[in-house]
């Protein structure tokens, strides 16, 4: 090879080195200017990301104010400003104070020292226990409740029917029978109850009339249930299975202020077919009760009426697929009342008719006296509230009695 050739090799290899180089140093120019690129849109996510972070505990912090002012608020429809009369009353539950900047209409009188008087509780939270009452009292849901502020209301009621006749145009009209009135008083009794807190949640608590509403609902619920179903009317409620039975045939109504009854057949069992001892209740009540009507029992009754079929292979019992709807048995409407008696000799353990017969009667006016001495460190609040209930209206209810007589 000659000098010339050889040389001409040599600058071909070093050109292709220099390029070779060249696109080496902008390749990693790029990688830089990607790598740099990289960072800064990093940087600007992580930037955005926190920017958002703070703008979520902002609205979170917001929404978790708005909430605590609504609940303060209770049933208020939302408005942003507290009655007077509510912002005095939980001055009183906090601190004992606040009391003389209410009206004097919200202040509970005693016949001894004023300052033993209470509180009357605000109309709002009154509203609340009493809504949370008729949600957690199954009777309440079928009942008629009323409310008043006398201490009694009297239902008037026909005990017989007066006659009428038929007449020709100048025949002489004699004289009819009368129609015999009677009257149901439905006394409110007084039911009290006394939750207590410490002063330190008092002064933490951010929703102190929820509390009260909550504690006062869970105390008072109870023992209403149990005297609107079981009570015997002394010093509380008259109970819709307590009136006292009469055995009924056919379409003859008993003796007014007396609760018809249909017999099982069985002491403290269904008969041979439970079926027939259904349609048997069914059928003492009167067809203009019927669309309104509906059975009430307690669940372990009504476990033993899921497996009831009739003479065609049905259940008797149909499930609710549908939430706020009562399953049926029959066809008619299934009030469960776990207080209701259960299955016993001689126990009218199943009550069938028009419940809006019974009447519940709320006298207005829930008060509330605060104790901080009682029970230190605890301050115990004494409220009190009155009601009444009994049925009216007899005829509208009929008991299956588990018994032969």
């Amino acid at each position: 090879m000659s000098q010339d050739s050889h040389d001409k090799i040599l600058d071909i290899v070093e050109a292709i080195r220099t390029e070779a180089q060249t696109r080496d140093g902008v390749h990693l120019e790029a990688q830089k200017r990607m790598r740099a690129e990289f960072a800064e849109l990093t940087r600007k996510a992580d930037d955005a990301l926190n920017e958002a972070r703070k703008v979520a505990a902002v609205e979170a912090a917001l929404t978790n104010i708005e909430t605590r002012l609504a609940r303060r608020d209770l049933s208020q429809g939302g408005d942003e400003r507290r009655s007077e009369h509510q912002v005095a009353l939980a001055d009183y539950l906090v601190r004992g104070q606040g009391k003389e900047n209410v009206p004097t209409q919200y202040r509970a009188a005693n016949e001894g020292t004023d300052a033993a008087g209470g509180f009357l509780v605000t109309p709002e939270l009154d509203t609340a226990i009493a809504g949370l009452a008729r949600e957690m009292n199954p009777i309440r849901s079928v009942a008629t409740v009323r409310s008043g502020t006398a201490p009694a209301i009297r239902l008037v009621r026909q005990t017989s029917k007066g006659a009428a006749g038929w007449v020709s145009e100048a025949a002489t009209r004699s004289e009819t029978g009368t129609p015999q009135l009677g009257t149901t008083d439905i006394v409110a009794h007084e039911l009290y109850a006394a939750p207590r807190a410490t002063q330190t949640i008092l002064e933490d608590a951010i929703q102190i009339e929820a509390w009260l509403v909550g504690e006062v609902n869970e105390l008072f619920n109870e023992y209403e249930l149990d005297a609107h179903t079981n009570g015997n009317g002394i010093g509380k409620p008259k109970g819709l299975f307590t009136y006292t039975g009469a055995a009924q045939t056919g379409k003859t109504e008993v003796v007014d202020g007396k609760v018809g009854y249909q017999v099982t057949g069985v002491s403290g069992d269904f008969g041979l077919d439970p079926y027939d001892n259904l349609i048997d209740l069914v059928a003492l009540l009167h067809p203009a009760y019927l669309p309104r009507a509906g059975f009430m029992m307690d669940r372990i009754t009504q476990s033993k009426l899921v497996k009831v079929k009739d003479s065609n292979g049905n259940y008797i019992y149909q499930p609710s697929l549908q939430a706020g709807v009562a399953s049926t048995i029959l066809g008619y409407g299934v009030t469960l009342n776990d207080l209701a008696p259960s299955v016993a000799a001689n126990a009218f353990a199943i009550a069938f008719g028009d419940f809006s017969a019974y009447h519940v009667y709320d006298r207005r006016g829930t008060t509330l006296l605060r104790d901080p001495y009682t029970a230190k460190p605890y301050v115990e609040f004494y409220t009190t509230k009155r009601v009444g209930g009994g049925l009216h209206r007899t005829e509208k209810v009929k008991y299956l009695k588990f018994g032969t007589a």
